[in-house]
């Protein structure tokens, strides 16, 4: 399910989307997959924010990944 995937495009313990070439390559895998299951962007949007919101990433740094995340996914879903 694409939802357990999210994790793999952000860093460990940095948590910021798809910076280092692995999280990278997760973010176009994840990609690949929301688009073959016809995913909404407002659906991927909820699921990374509360993602990020489990992980106590504060307001002003899951403002930020969401726009990163925001400009590579949703031209394409």
């Amino acid at each position: 399910m694409w939802k357990k995937r999210i994790g793999g495009c952000f860093g460990e313990k940095d948590k910021l989307f798809a910076r280092h070439p692995s999280d990278a390559q997760n973010a176009f895998d994840l990609l690949a997959d929301l688009r073959e299951e016809n995913v909404s962007w407002k659906e991927v949007r909820a699921e990374i924010k509360k993602y990020l919101e489990e992980w106590k990433v504060g307001d002003k740094q899951t403002k930020e990944e969401l726009k990163k995340v925001k400009e590579k996914y949703k031209p394409w879903l």
